[in-house]
């Protein structure tokens, strides 16, 4: 394991564990932490611990948690069809947890973290375990460069066409599900979503779309949630 120090002790712990078995586009080996499980329960076991009450911390808090309730769900871990999903499992995203010192479920867990950041970028920080959401960042999140960060997988996003794809001829944006679920996070401070998607977009022929798209008012549409589990 890294020696390399971190402003978190137990970083050094995923990033361990995130650069052996999650791929570089975000989809996860989840028998892999399985097969770690000594090693990403240590991680675990830190989450109650007084230290380390950040938003880093809180985002790798429910990253992992999210991958911990795969793997502790066997029905979920070893179905071997394409359309194994989170959402087959009873109460995936309100089952409670542990995160300093509070119970927690992950939706609560996301809740928290945007009334006490307000900060719509967390919520592509958060990989959710399906194929929609944003991909898990193979790297942990630390406080000495988590603005930098956020700003990182917020531009990757959208950049992406998982994140939104626009059709110019027939005048019309198709955002993911994300900005539609948490439109009022992602409108806050913007004039809209779309105005807060311009505000990242860096790819040059995407900037230009955009900019055509806001100023001839295109429809906006939203992609079909991708449910599969986010597994390699």
């Amino acid at each position: 394991m890294s020696a390399q120090r971190h402003d978190d002790p137990a970083t050094d712990t995923l990033n361990y564990l995130y650069n052996k078995w999650v791929s570089p586009e975000g989809l996860v080996n989840y028998h892999g932490f399985q097969e770690d499980s000594a090693i990403f329960y240590r991680y675990l076991s830190q989450l109650d611990s007084a230290r380390g009450r950040s938003l880093a911390f809180y985002i790798n808090a429910y990253n992992a948690l999210v991958i911990k309730s795969v793997i502790e769900d066997s029905a979920l871990l070893y179905n071997p069809y394409r359309s194994a999903s989170v959402v087959q499992v009873a109460g995936f995203y309100d089952s409670t947890h542990t995160v300093a010192g509070r119970s927690m479920s992950l939706a609560e867990l996301e809740r928290y973290l945007m009334a006490t950041y307000r900060d719509a970028r967390v919520l592509l920080a958060l990989g959710r375990g399906y194929r929609s959401s944003s991909p898990l960042r193979n790297v942990a999140y630390e406080n000495a460069t988590i603005e930098k960060d956020l700003t990182a997988v917020t531009t990757a996003f959208v950049n992406s066409d998982l994140g939104l794809t626009i059709d110019d001829n027939g005048f019309k944006v198709e955002m993911n599900p994300l900005f539609k679920q948490f439109e009022n996070e992602f409108k806050r401070g913007y004039a809209s979503v779309l105005v807060f998607i311009r505000k990242h977009v860096t790819v040059r022929s995407k900037v230009s779309q955009i900019e055509t798209a806001y100023k001839q008012k295109f429809d906006i549409t939203y992609q079909r949630t991708n449910w599969d589990l986010n597994r390699q």
